[in-house]
């Protein structure tokens, strides 16, 4: 007898669809189901399933966690409901090792590029997605989220790291064009612009680093996840320290050809300000005059997406049209 399970998915970032299969020996059932996740990275769902104390499962499908076996743990809440937990570690997944093939130095940051082949790139398939980068067998990991549209090679991706001392990125910084690394599959569920398909104005609000992955997202085709065509107001607030710390401002010509308004915004000096504050300056308050028709994406530091995210619920944007990659 089939029943129906609550599923919560946690700690997994690339996945938005997985097979379930399950069976009981005791009793000759077995049922295949799928699950359906609107976040990757923690999510519920409804599926139909065996009801058992415990099972174990696995996992199939277009994602780095193919093939890989857990346990399910069924807790009985009543006799027609069960709550299940999947919990999946950052590491289920085979590391592979490829090489450093460009590096330059932008704003004080290191541009990578490595080529990782083209399965890995295969799985890059929306803006924001990440991957994880690591020395060593034994080093920690930095998570460095993809500047490079999707689509725009074959088999390699660019990365934008900020140097931090001590950290993982300052050792990445240190190293030179051949040399090798550890890298992840393509990782998160990105800017999921497609939440939002009746938005005519986007606005993008990032700071620092968080750079990267807006430039694969003005960047990228529509097709490949990019802006929609029909959005007729898209902004960007690009805050940084200082000029001389601001990436990417060779791109910004290109942008600007495309549609997109960039606001570069500098936090240090006798003007300074935040992207959020300029944003408001320029509304004359935090003012939206289609709330539901806008979509709100940010990437950058945590003080500046709570302030953002306090700005847009004041304007009437709805939670579900802000969007981030993590």
């Amino acid at each position: 007898m089939a029943s129906v399970v609550m599923a919560s998915l946690s700690g997994v970032a690339a996945l938005s669809q997985l097979k379930m299969g399950s069976s009981q020996r005791r009793s000759g059932v077995a049922a295949h189901c799928t699950l359906r996740f609107k976040k990757a990275e923690h999510a519920h769902c409804l599926v139909a399933c065996p009801s058992s104390t415990s099972q174990r499962i696995q996992l199939s499908g277009s994602s780095y966690l193919s093939g890989t076996s857990i346990r399910l743990h069924v807790r009985r809440a009543s006799a027609k409901r069960a709550g299940v937990n999947i919990r999946a570690g950052w590491n289920d997944f085979a590391w592979s090792e490829v090489k450093i093939s460009e590096k330059s130095n932008n704003a004080g940051m290191s541009n990578l590029t490595i080529d990782v082949g083209e399965e890995i790139v295969k799985g890059y398939t929306k803006p924001g997605q990440f991957v994880q980068v690591r020395l060593s067998e034994t080093g920690k990991a930095a998570f460095l989220a993809i500047a490079s549209a999707p689509g725009a090679t074959k088999s390699t991706l660019e990365l934008l790291v900020k140097p931090v001392d001590g950290a993982t990125a300052g050792d990445l910084c240190a190293l030179e064009k051949g040399a090798s690394v550890e890298v992840s599959p393509v990782m998160g569920k990105g800017f999921d612009l497609s939440s939002v398909p009746d938005a005519k104005t986007i606005l993008i609000f990032a700071t620092g680093s968080g750079i990267s992955p807006i430039k694969a997202l003005v960047e990228a085709s529509a097709a490949n996840g990019g802006l929609a065509d029909s959005a007729a107001d898209v902004r960007l607030y690009f805050g940084a320290q200082t000029e001389g710390t601001m990436a990417f401002t060779d791109k910004f010509d290109a942008w600007k050809a495309s549609g997109v308004t960039v606001v570069p915004v500098l936090s240090q000096g006798d003007n300074k300000k935040y992207v959020q504050d300029v944003f408001i300056e320029e509304q004359g308050g935090p003012i939206v005059s289609a709330p539901a028709e806008t979509a709100v994406v940010l990437c950058g530091q945590k003080e500046m997406a709570e302030a953002v995210k306090a700005m847009c619920a004041e304007a009437g944007i709805p939670d579900a049209n802000i969007l981030t990659n993590f």
